[in-house]
């Protein structure tokens, strides 16, 4: 027999906002998404790759600060005598017209320093595009090791149970990733910038730099923020369809190291659509050009015809074949088997 269950033994009073039946079980199902954070960041070897990340950050913002230095008057007198000699002893050995010395013998005497100073301009964008490279990486090692923890563990299956909802768990922990590669990313990029503002102030100077430094620096590091975000859902997406974080892993290292070089090689027309060319397009200002296909008769070196990939297509091919991994998962995830 059943009926209304008091609020506390014996009080005689009855449950004020809903009505329990004895023998009637009452869950409350916890969030898929701060089940997958708390999944996430309990995990030793990601909480290892992000300390990493920014173990790399410190040892980046190190060097820059001891490789450059405000040269002295008497470093940049003796820059000066080294450069002046090195163009006499062209001069001399070439042979070269005087009204041509410059243009062909002509070094800069900043090339003699033996610690130049940290130029604002150049040196905070190359840095930021270095380190922006090296937390991809690590990036993508976060994405596939929570692309293939839960098949490795084969924990799968119990998650299955409690949420059967098959593309709400692949993309939820997806989400969670892209959300985790994101602030990363802001974060190093944030972080180097104060770094960097750092060392210009002791170690260099801001003079020199482009009308539109500050604008091209944040788009930049927008775009690395992007490449970040890429990384992170490739790894976990192509660890997801593999169903396995070393495989996936073996698969990235054969594709970049084996069929780019050869695809690059004897394959010319499909240079542009490359992984590797992709992410420099995206990376660099305006974009890159990649020389694409032959056009030397009887299979000789002649010229070459160069497909100019900008910024957004860069960025554009990389989404597309991120996006068709992740399709690929997913129709993979909906199968019934668990394997």
């Amino acid at each position: 027999m059943t009926g209304p269950v008091p609020d506390r033994p014996g009080s005689g009073d009855r449950a004020p906002a809903a009505t329990v039946l004895r023998g009637e079980a009452v869950t409350l199902r916890p969030s898929l998404v701060r089940a997958e954070i708390v999944r996430l960041r309990s995990r030793r070897f990601v909480r290892g790759l992000l300390a990493l990340a920014f173990v790399l950050v410190l040892a980046v913002s190190v060097g820059q600060f001891f490789n450059h230095a405000l040269p002295s008057a008497s470093d940049v007198a003796a820059a000066k005598v080294a450069a002046s000699q090195q163009r006499a002893f062209c001069i001399q050995t070439s042979g070269v017209p005087v009204d041509q010395a410059d243009q062909v013998c002509g070094v800069p005497y900043q090339a003699f320093l033996l610690r130049s100073p940290f130029l604002a301009g150049t040196d905070l964008p190359n840095v930021a595009v270095a380190l922006g490279a090296g937390i991809a990486a690590v990036l993508f090692l976060v994405g596939t090791t929570s692309g293939g923890a839960d098949w490795t563990a084969k924990t799968m299956p119990a998650l299955l149970l409690w949420e059967p909802r098959r593309l709400r768990v692949l993309f939820t922990k997806l989400g969670v990733v892209l959300t985790l590669a994101l602030a990363v990313s802001v974060v190093v990029q944030v972080a180097w910038l104060g770094i960097g503002a750092g060392v210009t102030a002791t170690r260099g100077s801001w003079a020199g730099r482009p009308p539109d430094f500050w604008s091209q620096l944040f788009w930049l590091d927008a775009r690395l923020a992007v490449l970040g975000m890429l990384a992170a859902g490739g790894g976990y997406s192509l660890a997801c369809l593999i169903r396995n974080t070393g495989a996936a892993l073996g698969v990235t290292f054969v594709y970049l190291v084996i069929v780019e070089a050869v695809v690059a090689q004897f394959v010319r027309t499909l240079r542009p659509y490359l992984v590797t060319q992709n992410v420099f397009a995206l990376v660099t200002r305006g974009g890159t050009d990649v020389p694409s296909g032959q056009q030397g008769a009887g299979g000789g070196f002649g010229p070459q015809a160069v497909v100019h990939l900008s910024n957004l297509r860069g960025g554009g091919t990389l989404l597309v074949g991120v996006a068709a991994l992740t399709a690929l998962a997913a129709v993979s995830f909906r199968r019934r088997d668990l394997t």
